[in-house]
């Protein structure tokens, strides 16, 4: 029984190494960085501005928000369809 019991352990266990090469294989595909900021150049106003405002973390922050909570209510979204298909 312990033959079996290893060798079915011994078939998850490469079904998992599988998965893991096929999954690092595929992002090691994408690009390491999936957008490519440029600075903003706003004139010697804004510069001055930017200084008691920090107007490029806000945008970074509300960015990173902003696509947290679509990635959340997408996946909220699947996760009903697949509850009404199940």
């Amino acid at each position: 029984m312990d033959i079996v019991k290893n060798g079915f352990y011994w078939i998850i266990n490469l079904l998992i190494d599988l998965v893991v090469t096929i999954v690092k294989f595929i992002l090691g595909l994408l690009p390491k960085i999936p957008f490519d900021i440029k600075p903003i150049e706003w004139g010697s106003f804004a510069d001055f501005l930017g200084v008691f405002i920090p107007a490029k973390q806000i945008i970074i922050h509300f960015t990173a928000l902003t696509m947290t909570l679509l990635t959340y209510y997408a996946a909220r979204y699947l996760l009903k369809l697949i509850r009404m298909v199940g």
